[in-house]
């Protein structure tokens, strides 16, 4: 790895750490350049603009969350049912409550057309849903969307401590 790359990673890192503990509230591209310990300048030199940056970085967070989730649960597919248990008993245990919270509020500024936040979460989608899909026995992986609603609207109401309802056992 050259030393230009090691800087990128650096920096991507740094980025990471910072969405997942604060959130969107401050991304400016001084503020990141800040959180990174070097310029602005710097940041746009090694990726041309504060998007690419972001999209780096949210990309760095899918690809940790499903190596967590791998790692995890195993590469064994599950029913439906049980997947979308396995997937919320390791949200309850794990340190993925951070990494939701964020997921949350980027598919906020998603929705509303800002961007990198829409072309970001649509990407992140996509692949979260393919995560589903290898996950899911092959005849039923066609269920991946309702599974990622259904897991989504869940964590939605855990965070708003509202009730949740019944689900049929795997």
């Amino acid at each position: 790895m050259t030393r230009s790359e090691e800087k990128r990673e650096a920096f991507v890192e740094a980025v990471v750490a910072h969405l997942v503990s604060e959130g969107l509230a401050d991304t400016g591209l001084r503020s990141l350049a800040r959180v990174c310990g070097t310029s602005d300048r710097m940041l746009i030199y090694h990726f041309g603009s504060k998007d690419a940056l972001l999209e780096q970085a949210f990309g760095a967070i899918v690809a940790g969350l499903t190596a967590q989730l791998d790692a995890l649960l195993g590469p064994r597919r599950r029913a439906p049912a049980r997947l979308l248990e396995d997937l919320l008993a390791a949200v309850d245990r794990g340190p993925f409550l951070p990494v939701v919270r964020l997921w949350f509020e980027l598919v906020g500024r998603a929705v509303t057309g800002e961007e990198p936040y829409r072309a970001s979460a649509r990407a992140l989608g996509e692949r979260w849903l393919a995560w589903i899909e290898a996950h899911l026995p092959r005849d039923r992986a066609d269920r991946a969307p309702e599974l990622f609603a259904t897991l989504e609207g869940t964590l939605m109401l855990r965070l708003l401590d509202l009730p949740e309802p019944e689900r049929p056992h795997a």
